[in-house]
């Protein structure tokens, strides 16, 4: 329990240096979209009316930044300077290993939320639409953009080998989502235009910010208001459906590709001949804590191999009887 301690904490350091060193980082997720969101709250009286879940919108946005994002930039980072690799040689296990690392990252979108949430309520109509959030509906649509987040930027991290051209696919959705998702541009202007209203329906975190957007102004028909829709009609169980296949299907993805890129006990050797022996004295170098056992297992080893090739060989007597 000690030693996993220890492992999870330096985790956790390596991912906060990351995050804090990254200044682009910071000036992209917090600060647009910090500036966007004051400006929306600020300036009210103007001839385009922000939306009234606005708030809403940008700790969506946020989540994304985090929960994809930085996350696809942790795990390019840990591959990179060879940290997984490293780390897989010792007997730590690789689920605790990835638990940590997602933990920290939901950990680090829920205290940004938190901030974002804090700053809105320095404004008064702000804190008067509170009083009417459906929690329920906007946590739901919270979690499920998280979850969704995360496993989305894990296949992009472990399916694309280029950093660049991973980093350009996230920015694509997170300033996507500023701009067509209740943030950047109302919805309530959005929603008039018949192809950005299609084109929206092919980012996959719009739906969970959606039931986030729902909940915030407590309309579970997924309506803003007599005129406006979030576009699906009467059919307000899309979204649900949507959130919960798109997480469904990641989760599996991602399991499929753990097991790919770190083989969890080199599985894929196991199909040739007079390999299970190796991989047991693999598994036992792997799992000595000093030189001295290390020493040991290959001495047991050895002789087990002399003691083999000494042993008298085995006549096939069954064929014999057979003659």
């Amino acid at each position: 329990m000690k030693h996993h301690w220890k492992i999870f904490k330096e985790i956790w350091l390596l991912q906060w240096e990351n995050y804090k060193k990254d200044i682009f980082n910071l000036f992209s997720g917090w600060v647009i979209t910090l500036v966007i969101l004051l400006v929306w709250l600020t300036f009210r009286d103007t001839n385009i009316k922000s939306d009234p879940f606005v708030l809403a919108s940008a700790i969506g946005v946020v989540g994304i930044r985090n929960c994809s994002f930085n996350f696809i930039r942790t795990l390019h980072n840990f591959k990179e300077t060879n940290f997984f690799a490293r780390l897989f040689n010792t007997k730590i296990s690789k689920t605790f290993v990835f638990f940590s690392i997602f933990l920290f990252n939901q950990i680090a979108n829920f205290v940004t939320s938190a901030i974002f949430f804090g700053i809105g309520m320095l404004y008064q109509d702000q804190r008067e639409k509170v009083a009417d959030v459906n929690w329920v509906l906007f946590l739901i649509g919270y979690l499920a953009l998280a979850l969704m987040s995360n496993f989305i930027g894990f296949i992009i991290g472990f399916t694309i080998k280029s950093l660049d051209i991973t980093i350009a696919i996230a920015n694509f959705y997170y300033f996507g989502s500023i701009y067509f998702l209740g943030l950047g541009f109302p919805w309530t202007t959005v929603a008039h235009y018949p192809g950005l209203v299609i084109a929206s329906y092919f980012f996959p975190q719009r739906y969970a910010l959606n039931i986030m957007a729902a909940g915030w102004i407590n309309r579970p028909d997924m309506t803003v208001d007599s005129e406006v829709t979030f576009g699906f009609g009467t059919h307000v169980w899309i979204p649900y459906l949507v959130c919960a296949v798109i997480i469904v299907l990641g989760a599996i993805l991602m399991g499929w590709l753990l097991m790919r890129e770190f083989e969890f006990g080199n599985k894929k050797y196991k199909k040739y001949h007079n390999v299970q022996k190796h991989l047991i004295i693999i598994r036992q170098i792997k799992q000595a804590n000093s030189l001295e056992e290390l020493h040991q297992v290959i001495a047991t080893h050895d002789a087990l191999q002399t003691k083999l090739k000494k042993a008298p060989k085995v006549k096939n007597t069954h064929k014999i009887k057979e003659e």
